[in-house]
């Protein structure tokens, strides 16, 4: 008996130690030993019914869970965003998961560092939620044997409340959370006295004095300092860190993968952006400002933004960070991705090592990588991006409007951007720059298919494409082509081949209902949905743009009318037309589609099918898709492919 309880107690301590044990430092001539591992992760923004561009929300956490536990992490560090809105269902879908990967036994969950973003602190209609804080404490699990510090300022509507900024130090490594005090990471000089005098006490940590890190938790970017990025109320808090250099600051919120080596950044501390795990955000950005290099979110009204294929909104497209720390105060960050297959993690770009800090003299990850052939060598082991010997890019001319072709370059995941030039009697006439394809880590091989407007049929045109990387080294060779392809396609004559695109969200060329322009969708969906109502594919027409029949179809006898459209299926499901005539309610009719690895034409008639014997415009017209029940897997995901192509009424 004696022997047992005597093992219970020395079990008792070390558990206690984990948080607070010191005693695993090295002596320098030690070698050095793993001491912590964190997983890392934001921006899951979790729902009950995923839907739109977070559908993967659910699946993300699961998988970000498994592979915390595969790795055996001391620390689940998430950095903002992981519930969409401060409702508490969300948080308890958090917990269902959680509880399904580590069971229901929390003495074996990884210790809890969980920062506010600026979507825990919104209600459903993303106004602030008096509430939202104590909500997010219920949840939170800041209240553990590590936990050192946390703040004593009450959050300004709801005195009665704390901002739940806290310091903890698990295994000699301290964790500093400073969820900011609103919605947009504002900055108050009474927290910022708390948390250096946090940063002091962990100065003192002996792994700290060895040069070992102090991690810290912030989601929103930093000024200046994360790329693409402006953060005005981050200053004061950049001002504060400028005096502790050995800081890890990991932030969240752009939705920029972490792939891109510019993720990472050290001037006075190092600063690390971490990508979305539901999606990668893109709509009207471009990666670089032509002028000097520098991220900047540009729109139309800007710079030229390519269309067609390569203008998204968003990709799945899940990230998540390894931090290790050693027992020298040596941190190294490993990135992984995943992509539309959720079972497949990969590794991506190169593992950063951050060394215990000396001086930032010493750092490496700075300004000095760009147009630095050496960084490219390290990253894909070429000085410079290449294509295939046989790649050329290709455009033809059709009324005023220029398609261009091209394929990726062979590196395609270690390439940031491409510039395209139009030019005519050495005058250029348009500069496009686009973001690439990083942003869904993959092998495959792609071809970029774009269109663009304002040239003229007859005129002499020469157009040159450059690849760029993550550090700007311009490719080796720039693709030019100075006549027009017999084999360039336009938007019209890929609608059949869209489904190859990279787009997992809704897709959408030419999507006005016109009897000159059928119109084309892709849906890609991966994940835990609500399907009650079924997964809206596109409204083709909206209230406010009504077609008339007469006008745009010839309709003239509207009693035997029909709608037609080719679907090209690789699932099986129910796909319901939903049509809104005269603006009245709206009518809907389901047919069932079988998996044929092809295109089908499906038609509906207005009269047999929906009841309409007369009409003069057509409202609004959208296609739902709904999977049979016994082909949803909520545990490991499943997943659709739709495309919807030549939408025909006579």
């Amino acid at each position: 008996m004696k022997k047992k309880l005597l093992s219970f107690i020395i079990f008792s301590i070390c558990c206690l130690n984990s948080c607070n044990n010191n005693n695993k430092i090295s002596e320098d001539n030690e070698p050095a030993t793993p001491i912590l591992k964190a997983a890392v992760f934001a921006d899951v923004q979790l729902t009950t019914n995923n839907q739109d561009a977070t559908s993967n929300a659910y699946l993300a956490l699961l998988d970000h869970l498994k592979f915390s536990k595969e790795n055996n992490v001391d620390v689940l560090f998430m950095d903002g965003d992981i519930v969409n809105n401060a409702i508490e269902s969300y948080y308890q879908k958090f917990e269902e998961a959680l509880k399904k990967v580590y069971g229901e036994d929390e003495s074996t969950y990884p210790e809890f560092v969980y920062t506010v973003g600026n979507h825990e602190w919104w209600d459903k209609d993303e106004q602030y939620d008096r509430d939202a804080l104590t909500l997010f404490k219920k949840y939170a699990r800041i209240e553990t044997d590590c936990l050192k510090g946390q703040s004593s300022y009450p959050y300004s509507m709801n005195q009665k409340e704390t901002v739940p900024t806290y310091y903890k130090v698990v295994n000699g490594v301290p964790f500093i959370s400073y969820s900011g005090e609103g919605s947009g990471g504002q900055t108050s000089s009474n927290t910022l006295d708390e948390i250096k005098t946090w940063l002091d006490d962990a100065s003192n940590l002996p792994l700290v004095k060895k040069g070992g890190p102090i991690v810290f938790g912030y989601h929103y970017p930093l000024d200046k300092y994360t790329y693409d990025a402006s953060n005005y109320n981050s200053r004061a808090l950049i001002k504060l860190l400028k005096n502790y250099p050995n800081t890890i600051v990991f932030t969240g919120d752009t939705h920029y993968p972490s792939v891109n080596e510019r993720t990472i950044n050290q001037i006075d501390f190092t600063s690390i952006n971490i990508g979305s795990s539901s999606y990668s955000r893109m709509v009207n950005h471009s990666a670089t400002s032509i002028d000097n290099m520098t991220y900047t979110n540009v729109g139309s009204s800007a710079k030229d933004i390519v269309t067609g294929d390569n203008a998204f909104m968003s990709y799945y497209a899940e990230n998540i960070q390894l931090l290790t720390v050693d027992s020298k105060g040596n941190t190294t960050i490993e990135r992984y991705m995943n992509n539309k297959d959720i079972s497949k993690v990969s590794k991506v770009g190169m593992t950063w090592n951050i060394d215990a800090f000396t001086s930032v003299d010493n750092f490496k990850y700075t300004s000095k990588r760009y147009l630095n052939k050496d960084w490219a060598l390290k990253l894909y082991g070429k000085e410079a991006l290449t294509w295939n010997d046989n790649d050329n890019v290709e455009y033809a001319i059709k009324n005023d409007v220029m398609s261009v072709k091209f394929n990726d370059v062979t590196d395609k995941n270690a390439c940031e951007h491409y510039i395209i030039e139009v030019e005519t009697d050495g005058d250029k006439v348009k500069r496009y720059d686009f973001v690439s394809n990083y942003y869904i880590y993959d092998t495959k091989e792609h071809s970029n298919n774009f269109e663009i407007t304002g040239f003229e049929l007859g005129n002499s045109y020469k157009v040159s494409v450059t690849a760029y990387d993550f550090f700007d080294n311009p490719s080796s060779k720039t693709l030019v082509a100075t006549s027009p392809s017999t084999n360039t396609i336009f938007a019209d004559d890929i609608d059949k081949n869209i489904y190859n695109a990279y787009s997992n969200t809704s897709k959408r060329i030419n999507y006005k209902v016109t009897s000159n322009s059928p119109s084309s969708v892709e849906y890609y969906y991966s994940g835990d949905k609500n399907y009650e109502n079924g997964m809206i594919l596109a409204y083709y027409v909206s209230a406010n743009e009504s077609i008339n029949n007469k006008k745009y179809f010839n309709i003239e006898n509207t009693s035997n009318a029909t709608i037609s459209v080719d679907i090209y299926n690789l699932n099986d499901y129910d796909l319901t037309m939903l049509l809104e005539i005269n603006g009245s309610p709206m009518k809907n009719n389901t047919k069932t589609v079988k998996n044929t690895g092809g295109f089908v034409t499906l038609t509906w008639n207005l009269a047999s099918d929906f009841g309409i014997n007369d009409f003069s415009t057509i409202s609004s017209l959208a296609l739902s898709a709904k999977v049979p029940s016994e082909n949803v897997d909520l545990e490991n995901g499943y997943s659709m492919s739709v495309i919807a192509d030549n939408f025909d009424i006579k």
